[in-house]
């Protein structure tokens, strides 16, 4: 597996599918309304910040996404409420 970055946060853009490395600069849990946990990240490269979702097995990935911790993310650039933001699939 190669370690070259291939996408820069100030290249990322809505409707974008996105593998690549990234640094955690902030970690929260929360849950939804119906009381699913899930994950708010905030990612970072030398570009810039950017925030993420983990919807999906919150609970399972919390610690692999240990503020300072570099991880290599799966997932896709969307804009919700006029900001970009990615929604993680997967992360290690």
């Amino acid at each position: 597996m190669g370690t070259e970055k291939k996408k820069f946060i100030r290249h990322i853009r809505d409707g974008q599918h996105i593998e690549d490395s990234f640094l955690v600069k902030e970690l929260s849990r929360a849950e939804t309304r119906s009381g699913k946990p899930y994950l708010i990240l905030t990612l970072m490269d030398r570009t810039g910040e950017l925030p993420g979702r983990v919807w999906e097995n919150a609970d399972a990935l919390l610690p692999e996404c240990d503020p300072g911790r570099l991880v290599f993310v799966t997932g896709q650039a969307q804009t919700f409420r006029e900001t970009l933001q990615l929604k993680i699939n997967n992360l290690k």
